[in-house]
């Protein structure tokens, strides 16, 4: 009764309540995989109920074998009961914990694979865009070329209209000569004829003169006709020479038209050229950006690698 009253008493007492209460605990938080601690502090207090029971009992050997037969397997039990559901609960962590390293892995290899592969489609537009870069080059620098050939063409349409308007005015001049040799022609066919008529008044003695003014006359008429015909062709070649420097005129106005848009399109060439270079840049930019996702997953990947490989030698050691 001594014994049953004293301080060993109830702190085998306690001991064996707080075993019971870390049970409890045991089973409410078997399935909370997140509450190892919990489980580390019950089976702490399994040990110590041990320890303590232990102690007491050895203490007072001559205490009922009834009270010592039952706080021993109590310790025990509950202690392999802590220490079963707790390498459990550790375990299931580790599968969970796997999981996770497997599924990370599984994310950095796509996410290596997609940088890898959007590294190559960002070379391939690169390229793309360096080719785009260079053809719009040469063909800025052919239309560049065009733009001066066309300048030359109508500089020299111009220098033609110029003479064209030169030989124009000139030829009007020769026809107005024309007209005045015509009309003098005519005045010297009118002479001749009043110079035969008196030459016929006289007789015998103007004989000589009425043959004179009879060839003069001849001479006049052949003027007036040679003249004449030469006088409508200088009017048909004035109206060529009209109808060319119209027809220049309109070419002239056709290739200022294409200079202009020729000008336009070198301009435009230019622009595009620039917009592909600083596609080129940003494409190279993204191919940079890639290239160092792709190392920061290859990295990752080497990272979980490792972490398997000790959660494997952990797991195999168990």
């Amino acid at each position: 009764m001594q014994f049953l009253m004293s301080t060993e008493f109830m702190i085998v007492l306690l001991s064996v309540t707080l075993g019971i209460m870390a049970l409890g605990f045991l089973f409410y938080l078997e399935r909370d995989f997140k509450s190892i601690e919990f489980r580390v502090a019950c089976l702490i207090i399994l040990i110590v109920e041990i320890f303590v029971t232990i102690t007491i009992i050895s203490a007072h050997f001559d205490f009922s074998f009834t009270v010592a037969s039952f706080l021993i397997p109590l310790g025990l039990g509950s202690t392999v009961y802590g220490i079963y559901y707790t390498v459990k609960f550790i375990k299931k962590n580790r599968l969970k914990l796997q999981n996770i390293i497997n599924s990370s892995q599984k994310v950095s290899i796509n996410v290596a694979n997609m940088a890898t592969e959007l590294a190559a489609s960002a070379s391939e537009v690169n390229a793309s865009a360096e080719e785009i870069a260079s053809t719009t080059q040469e063909v800025s620098i052919g239309t560049q070329g065009q733009v001066k050939q066309l300048s030359d063409i109508n500089q020299a349409a111009e220098e033609i209209s110029s003479y064209a308007e030169s030989v124009k005015s000139s030829s009007a001049e020769i026809r107005k000569i024309m007209e005045i040799i015509i009309k003098i022609a005519e005045q010297t066919n009118l002479l001749a004829l009043n110079a035969s008529i008196e030459a016929g008044r006289a007789g015998e003695h103007g004989r000589g003169f009425a043959v004179v003014a009879d060839e003069v006359r001849k001479l006049a008429e052949e003027s007036k006709t040679t003249v004449g015909n030469s006088s409508n062709k200088i009017i048909e070649i004035i109206n060529r020479i009209e109808a060319t420097v119209g027809l220049i005129s309109k070419i002239h106005v056709d290739i200022e038209g294409a200079l202009a848009a020729g000008e336009e399109t070198s301009s435009a060439m230019e622009e595009i050229s620039s917009s592909a270079e600083e596609q080129t840049a940003s494409m190279e930019e993204i191919v940079a950006t890639a290239n160092r996702l792709g190392e920061e997953a290859e990295s990752l990947k080497t990272t979980l690698g490792e972490k398997e490989t000790k959660q494997r030698k952990i797991l195999s050691s168990k």
